[in-house]
């Protein structure tokens, strides 16, 4: 099945913005306090993704 133009520039511009809000989510993150403690020596840090979730909500 051949797209249309119409439909390969939706397909762009969903691409592009998808693209874009998970670079702005990771430079975000990676600016949070939340990465801060995940990268640090802590040798206790035994919680899984949603507490560090959970954490970055609340901490930013």
């Amino acid at each position: 099945m051949k797209l249309t133009d119409e439909e390969l520039d939706e397909r762009f511009v969903t691409e592009i913005s998808m693209i874009i809000e998970r670079e702005i989510a990771k430079e975000d993150f990676e600016s949070s306090k939340t990465y801060s403690y995940l990268c640090s020596d802590d040798p206790f840090i035994e919680e899984g993704p949603e507490y560090f979730l959970d954490l970055y909500i609340v901490m930013n």
